[in-house]
């Protein structure tokens, strides 16, 4: 993706932002010259399809001198078809959403794909999507530990423009590994990536946010999404020919596999009642809103409201408004390597449950006090007991046999019940 330049038009949009949404934080630029950047922040590391060790860094801008104890973040995943882009392409939108009073992070993750093909591709995401869980964890770790950067962990948001769009919402919404291990040469393969965790930095936090900001992207597949997920918020032009506002393959100068595009994804969570809001750019192709105007200026705007609304929790009127998508495609079926007994990577309570399926051992963490795990097996025998009285627990297979557990979490008067597997 080209990298985003700024003139008058940010101009036009502090005055109808402003307009808009009120004056305020979050609504308006009330940080406009006031903002800190931290350059360069080491997140983690990790092994590059070449099997060299990459250093992952991000770029965090946040309101100066801020006195806000706990305050939102806004994760930001570049585009560039996973082979190039750099996280400086697209500060001009973070530097927008810190100077309305986030905390922001632009992060660079690993690109190169080898083979240059459906699987060497798909590959590639999954490298993105896994520094992007460790850049979310940071944060975590950061909040329970040093706070340098006062994040509101209930309040994190991701996203990013094209593979960045498409890094976001698979670390939001793929929950289970067999779903995707026919796209990455099998489960050996999704192992040896690192399954959908991997091991780019900071294990044992959580991956959990509030909401996704997809411009321009797709999903695998289209059902990935689920009623109860997070939020998302999609803008995407009718005419993209690199990543299709439909169903159609991805196509970064070579057609590779296929993709659900945002009108594909906006068809089915109508039909689920999942909370998206859509936009679509008609007659308009591959992230238009790259060298700024008009288009830039409709990102800025939704995307501001999206936020408000989730951030602040109150009724907020989005303008533009959300518009239809045009066109209707079939909502296929289609099959996947995954057992009938197959769960998936749980969140719920403040709880985070991964990975499941597992192979050794199953981590738990929690937002606040967890006071006692307790594992049974199908016929309600109790396997493990443990008292916690901390935020993190893990459950170690050691010699029990493959198969289906029952996780019982105690938190204060909040009792958890989970099915977890053992592979």
């Amino acid at each position: 993706m080209k990298q985003i330049y700024i003139t008058l038009a940010g101009i036009t949009l502090a005055a109808t932002s402003q307009a808009q949404y009120g004056i305020g934080r979050y609504a308006s630029k009330v940080f406009a010259n006031n903002i800190d950047s931290s350059i360069n922040v080491v997140y983690g590391s990790a092994k590059s399809y070449t099997g060299t060790t990459v250093s992952l860094k991000m770029d965090v801008m946040q309101p100066h001198a801020d006195s806000i104890a706990k305050r939102p973040l806004v994760i930001w995943v570049h585009g560039g078809s996973f082979i190039s882009g750099s996280k400086t392409d697209e500060a001009p939108i973070t530097r927008d959403f810190a100077q309305k009073g986030y905390v922001t992070a632009n992060i660079n993750y690993r690109l190169g794909v080898s083979p240059f093909d459906s699987i060497g591709a798909f590959k590639a995401a999954v490298r993105a999507t896994q520094d992007l869980k460790a850049a979310i964890r940071f944060f975590y770790k950061d909040a329970r530990t040093t706070n340098v950067y006062k994040i509101d962990t209930n309040k994190i948001f991701i996203g990013g423009s094209s593979a960045g769009a498409i890094t976001s919402m698979h670390v939001a919404y793929l929950k289970q590994a067999c779903k995707i291990e026919a796209f990455v040469g099998g489960s050996s393969a999704l192992t040896a990536l690192g399954g959908l965790e991997g091991i780019s930095g900071n294990p044992g936090y959580p991956t959990r946010v509030a909401g996704v900001l997809n411009m321009c992207g797709a999903l695998l597949r289209y059902d990935f999404i689920k009623q109860s997920d997070v939020p998302l918020c999609s803008m995407h032009g009718t005419n993209d020919g690199t990543v299709a506002y439909g169903r159609a393959p991805v196509n970064p100068g070579i057609k590779l596999l296929y993709l659900d595009g945002s009108r594909l994804l906006k068809q089915h969570t109508d039909v689920i009642n999942h909370d998206h809001d859509f936009y679509t750019w008609y007659g308009a192709g591959h992230v238009p809103y790259s060298n700024g105007g008009a288009y830039l200026d409709t990102l800025l705007k939704f995307t501001t409201g999206f936020l408000l609304k989730h951030v602040t929790g109150n009724a907020v009127t989005i303008v533009p408004a959300p518009n239809s998508y045009v066109g209707l495609q079939q909502l296929y079926t289609y099959t996947t390597n995954c057992p009938s007994t197959s769960v998936e990577n749980i969140t719920e309570n403040n709880v985070s449950i991964y990975p499941n399926p597992a192979t050794n051992l199953v981590t738990i963490t929690s937002e606040t006090l967890i006071n006692e795990v307790v594992l049974y097996n199908i016929t309600g025998s109790v396997i493990i007991s443990e008292k916690i009285n901390g935020i993190k627990a893990i459950i170690n297979r050691n010699e029990l046999a493959a198969g289906t557990y029952i996780l019982k979490i105690v938190k204060g008067n909040d009792v958890i019940t989970k099915k977890i597997i053992f592979n």
